[in-house]
């Protein structure tokens, strides 16, 4: 193995790509058993006690997104102003 500084470059980009497609298949495994989850839920009820039941059941969903999304950029170190900032681009 050369000590050539491109060399070490290519190793750290190599490890961090790997780094970053494990935590993107952990997240694509997590987000499809989040799916399974919400398909299986009930649909939305006219009733007041059953509909605050359902959007207080969404509510832990969203709750366990933002802890996954905070553990992931942790994780990862992926800059999330340029994920928010391409997210965006992509919905106009």
């Amino acid at each position: 193995m050369s000590s050539n500084p491109r060399s070490k470059q290519l190793n750290n980009k190599m490890k961090a790509a790997t780094k970053y497609q494990q935590s993107k298949r952990d997240t694509d495994r997590w987000l499809e058993g989040q799916e399974r989850k919400v398909a299986q839920l009930p649909a939305v009820s006219g009733n007041f006690a059953t509909l605050q039941t359902q959007v207080d059941q969404v509510k832990v969903s969203s709750t366990h997104l933002l802890i996954y999304f905070v553990i992931f950029v942790s994780k990862t170190g992926v800059d999330t102003k340029n994920l928010f900032i391409s997210s965006n681009l992509s919905e106009q």
